[in-house]
C-alpha cells in the first residue's frame, strides 16, 4: 500500500505532466477514502473533482505548473466557474467547493476569487504527510482483516485527511495583492 502511496504522489509537484499531476491528485483522494474523477473534456467540467461522503465535491483546476509569482487571473477563475456550472447541472444534490491547485492563494482584483480556494504546494504537502502518516500507521499493524478495517475507520476519524476535515485543513482561500 505504501508503495502504491508513494509511486502517486511522486508526480504531485511542479515538473510533472500536466496529465501526471492531475492523474495523481485523483489518485490520491482514493487512497484516502474519497471518490474522484476527471472530467475534463475540451473545456467542460473540472480537471479533477473529489466527492466527500457529505455530499461535498471538491471542483479543482490544476495550475500546477504556474509560476509561484504570477496571482490567479481572471481566465483562470473563469475555467474554475465553468467547471462549477457544469458540476451543477451533474451533482444537483451536492455542494460544491471551487478550488484551483495553485502556487499561491494571490489572485487578481479581476478573478473576484474570494470564495474561492487554493490548494497550495505547502498545503498538499502536508495533505501527503498527513496521508503518508496514517497508512504508515495501517500497514505496520499486524491486524487481520476485520480488524484493520475497524483500526482503518478509528485513525481515520482523528486524522487531518478525515473528510470532514478536508476544506479547514488544506484549503487556503484567495486573496487579492
Amino acid at each position: 500500500m505504501l508503495q502504491d502511496f508513494e509511486e502517486v504522489v511522486s508526480h504531485l509537484h511542479a515538473t510533472a505532466t500536466a496529465n501526471q499531476f492531475e492523474q495523481s491528485l485523483a489518485e490520491l483522494a482514493q487512497l484516502i477514502g474519497l471518490s474522484s474523477e476527471r472530467y475534463d473534456n475540451h473545456g467542460v467540467g473540472p480537471d479533477v473533482l473529489w466527492l466527500l461522503p457529505q455530499l461535498l465535491g471538491v471542483i479543482i483546476e490544476a495550475k500546477s505548473r504556474k509560476d509561484g509569482k504570477n496571482p490567479l487571473t481572471k481566465e483562470e477563475h473563469g475555467q474554475l466557474l465553468v467547471a462549477e456550472e457544469w458540476f451543477a447541472k451533474n451533482y444537483p444534490e451536492y455542494k460544491a467547493v471551487r478550488v484551483s491547485m495553485h502556487p499561491s492563494n494571490i489572485a487578481t482584483k479581476a478573478a473576484a476569487a474570494t470564495k474561492s480556494y487554493a490548494l497550495t504546494y505547502e498545503k498538499l504537502n502536508a495533505m501527503i504527510a498527513d496521508a503518508r502518516a496514517l497508512l504508515a500507521k495501517l500497514s505496520e499493524s499486524q491486524l487481520t482483516d476485520v480488524e484493520l478495517e475497524a483500526e482503518c475507520v478509528r485513525l481515520l476519524d482523528v486524522s487531518p485527511v478525515h473528510a470532514d476535515h478536508l476544506v479547514a485543513n488544506y484549503l487556503v482561500p484567495f486573496v487579492e495583492p
